[in-house]
């Protein structure tokens, strides 16, 4: 082996040796950002799931269960992989949207008369989200907007889930009148709507997430 070639590979080596580490990190970081990927993809997905059953609940007892609402549940329903059945809500899906528009319509009217009771809202939370909240800046700028922005929403939406259960507390409140018990009747139904179109607004949003 010549000087020069004893000079070249102690310069490949010294090389090897210094880049080493930077490239072990590097691919250390893509694997992490594939796994915080994952993990909060699942998680938005189960939410997702979850918000579609109460955009369901208040549209069946609002008598606004349509075929546009079965449309836009129904590949919600195909996506899931979850913990929760799917198979009961799925297969209704698809034999209603066999129906006419008349004998759907029926049907809404038919479910609306059997849900006029207390309808129960909950929060729901994004563990896994808030854990690795600091690491969104692995990914690009429009994956981190579409996220903040989601979060931001799921705010909006707990705080209409607190209205809802000050007025459903409310309606158990003896000393009222009969016409502040109707307005808050009223009140608490209206804060149904406004979940329900908050919850769908948010599961479009992680629809676009996952699509992207």
């Amino acid at each position: 082996m010549t000087t020069s070639e004893n000079i070249l590979f102690l310069v490949l080596g010294w090389l090897l040796g210094l880049f080493s580490p930077i490239i072990y990190d590097e691919v250390k970081k893509r694997q992490h950002r594939k796994e915080i990927r994952v993990g909060i993809l699942t998680e938005l997905k189960e939410l997702r799931y979850k918000l579609m059953g109460v955009v369901y609940l208040v549209s069946i007892r609002n008598g606004t269960y349509d075929r546009e609402l079965l449309n836009w549940i129904k590949p919600i329903v195909e996506e899931y992989n979850g913990t929760h059945q799917k198979d009961n809500i799925y297969k209704s899906i698809k034999n209603h949207l066999t129906l006419t528009d008349e004998e759907l319509s029926a049907i809404s009217e038919k479910l609306k008369t059997e849900s006029l009771r207390g309808l129960s809202v909950k929060k729901y939370e994004l563990p896994f989200l808030d854990s690795k909240i600091n690491y969104l800046t692995f990914f690009d700028e429009s994956f981190q907007n579409k996220i903040l922005e989601m979060r931001s929403q799921l705010s909006l939406l707990h705080e209409e889930v607190n209205q809802a259960h000050f007025y459903f507390e409310k309606t158990f409140d003896s000393s009222m009148s009969t016409e502040n018990h109707r307005i808050i009747r009223e009140n608490l139904e209206d804060s149904y709507k406004n979940i329900a179109k908050k919850a769908r607004t948010i599961a479009d949003r992680i629809g676009k997430v996952m699509n992207k």
